[in-house]
């Protein structure tokens, strides 16, 4: 990215004023807007064998050995071209209409949150990278307030739900009919007859024994 003289301002001019960069702590990545730029750009500008063929021409001026007021030219020229090709100016400076995806409700969506009693259970798609990418899940609308409640759908060993804030409980879908708040939990113990069925509600545990009839 230009020259060890020029590279410190090119930076700078990326994040102040253009926004296509923004600092997190003693990192530099991009923003959205910076992607997008990318997204416009073709593939022969972002190649490493262009950037060499650069640095060679203005090598070749630097040497005398190239006419500089024809490269400059011939790169407006150029520059010209791949302007109008994506629409002009006016394309860079907007932004991009992402495609939206819809995911199909899972149950509890849009309820209540019962942890932070302000948001609403929202379904989302793991976005990151890894075995849970695309898979559905239930989380708060309130986490940038800080509620990190989430609740993933029941694996084939369950009976409902699987939610990290009931220790990784398998969780029922209904609510608890006692304070219509909570979602019940199964528990397990080594004894069945000491099974039960408990609530999760604001981060407390509120135990409902069921006591199994052995005959």
């Amino acid at each position: 990215m230009g020259t060890e003289a020029t590279r410190a301002n090119i930076i700078e001019n990326l994040i102040v004023p253009r926004g296509f960069l923004v600092r997190q702590g003693k990192k530099i990545v991009s923003t959205d807007s910076g992607r997008d730029l990318i997204g416009y750009i073709s593939e022969d500008l972002k190649s490493p064998g262009m950037t060499a063929l650069l640095e060679r021409n203005l090598k070749l001026i630097e040497t005398n050995g190239g006419d500089p007021e024809a490269y400059l030219q011939k790169m407006k020229a150029s520059m010209k071209e791949r302007m109008i090709a994506i629409g002009g100016p006016d394309v860079l400076n907007s932004p991009v209409e992402k495609p939206k995806v819809e995911i199909e409700p899972l149950p509890g969506h849009g309820e209540k949150c019962a942890s932070c009693k302000k948001g609403t259970m929202q379904t989302r798609l793991v976005q990151k990278d890894g075995p849970n990418k695309g898979k559905r899940f239930l989380g708060c609308s309130n986490f940038a307030g800080g509620c990190k409640t989430m609740i993933w759908p029941k694996d084939s060993s369950g009976s409902g739900f699987r939610a990290e804030t009931a220790d990784n409980q398998n969780v029922d879908g209904p609510k608890c009919k006692k304070c219509g708040i909570g979602v019940m939990v199964e528990r397990f113990s080594k004894s069945p007859a000491r099974n039960s069925l408990d609530v999760i509600t604001g981060g407390q545990t509120i135990r409902l024994r069921v006591m199994l009839l052995i005959g």
